[in-house]
């Protein structure tokens, strides 16, 4: 569970959970913040619920897929550089990715917390 905040560390956990399709834990204040915290902390059936959705996520997430992560960016660094040794000007580049798709792996994703 985050909280929506001006740090970027809340920026970054809320933007993770949203990456993930776990939006339902992001809490908007710190009122809603222990709202979630005490739902899920009240109902273990519901808390499991979003701990195996963030285990499914590990199948299927590239957030999760490091050496993939890497490769992909040296495979744009690898383009950067052959533009600059070309003389040609930095531009937009679309470097896809070549993670094998795994589109058979559907993560169970909860809604929403209940109160």
């Amino acid at each position: 569970v985050t909280t929506l905040g001006k740090h970027f560390v809340s920026r970054m956990s809320a933007s993770h959970l949203e990456a993930l399709g776990l939006r339902a834990l992001v809490a908007n204040d710190l009122r809603h913040y222990a709202h979630l915290a005490i739902s899920l902390a009240r109902s273990p059936q519901q808390l499991q619920s979003f701990r195996q959705a963030l285990r499914d996520a590990k199948e299927t997430s590239p957030m999760f897929d490091a050496a993939c992560f890497a490769r992909d960016l040296e495979r744009a660094y690898s383009a950067i550089w052959s533009r600059y040794a070309m003389g040609r000007p930095p531009e937009h580049l679309a470097i896809p990715s070549d993670r094998p798709k795994k589109d058979n792996i559907k993560p169970h994703i909860p809604e929403s917390i209940s109160p």
